[in-house]
């Protein structure tokens, strides 16, 4: 998400390395972006990247599910703020837009949370667009017509991916009842913990200056979450779910799952 496709330089280094590794996946979040407010920004980026004739998988989620993820994620990573005003209606988004960074999620546009849409801006710009329901990602169908897999193969994918850990579980509601005890806890100066750590990067990447503060002996947050993983694993808690009077746009939300509908139909009858 951060190469830069104005850069001659970029475009042919990737051309470059791609040629000579012949059919290649490139995976990361971030090129589609996290925040619907650029979903444009990032399918033009991509195409400048990639050309049109690269084949974009996009993996689709429940909006209310990658919602409850993002903001768990975001939080634990120590943007400290109410899910409430984390998830805003496009009017209060665009008031606060002004002082949003580009590459950390300070704010949710919600009314631009719109995955059909997402799919029609890249099939606008791509020869090949194949959208993949996150529920039925691990049957392995869709990878396998795109990879042109049989079916013993197909079977033994999803057997072994079946097997695999999981290492990005969802966020336990204990665990972001403890996180945001966490970041109320004083430290030296008088100032919080978590808030100054998950601010002082965030001044920085604004060109403000660098942050100088006495760094702890013990990382505080990274024990915070070992004794948190450790607890959770011995006696699991419920998982963390989004307040009920978190903005969610509910129109937009029942046609988001219609269409996600529509893609788990087609993904099983193909």
């Amino acid at each position: 998400a951060t190469l830069d496709p104005e850069h001659e330089e970029t475009r042919t280094l990737i051309q470059q390395r791609l040629k000579e590794a012949g059919p290649t996946i490139i995976s990361a979040e971030g090129l589609v972006s996290w925040q619907p407010h650029r979903f444009e920004e990032a399918a033009d980026l991509n195409l400048a990247l990639w050309g049109e004739d690269a084949t974009i998988v996009l993996t689709l989620r429940d909006p209310v599910d990658f919602m409850t993820s993002l903001y768990a994620d975001t939080f634990r990573g120590g943007t400290y703020r109410p899910p409430q005003d984390f998830f805003l209606d496009r009017k209060r988004f665009d008031r606060v837009r002004p002082f949003c960074s580009p590459w950390i999620e300070d704010f949710f546009s919600v009314d631009d949370f719109d995955l059909e849409r997402l799919v029609a801006l890249y099939q606008a710009r791509f020869r090949n667009v194949v959208a993949l329901p996150y529920d039925t990602l691990f049957e392995m169908h869709g990878l396998a017509r795109l990879f042109g897999l049989d079916e013993p193969q197909r079977q033994a994918l999803e057997t072994s991916i079946a097997s695999q850990p999981r290492f990005n579980q969802r966020a336990s509601l204990r665990a972001m009842k403890a996180h945001s005890a966490y970041a109320k806890l004083p430290r030296q100066y008088g100032k919080n913990a978590a808030l100054a750590d998950g601010q002082s990067w965030r001044i920085a990447l604004m060109g403000g200056p660098p942050a100088r503060q006495r760094k702890p002996v013990l990382d505080q947050a990274k024990l915070l979450r070992h004794a948190i993983k450790l607890i959770d694993k011995l006696a699991p808690s419920a998982p963390f779910q989004l307040p009920d009077d978190v903005y969610f746009n509910p129109e937009l939300t029942r046609k988001n799952r219609a269409f996600l509908d529509r893609l788990i139909d087609q993904e099983r009858d193909a």
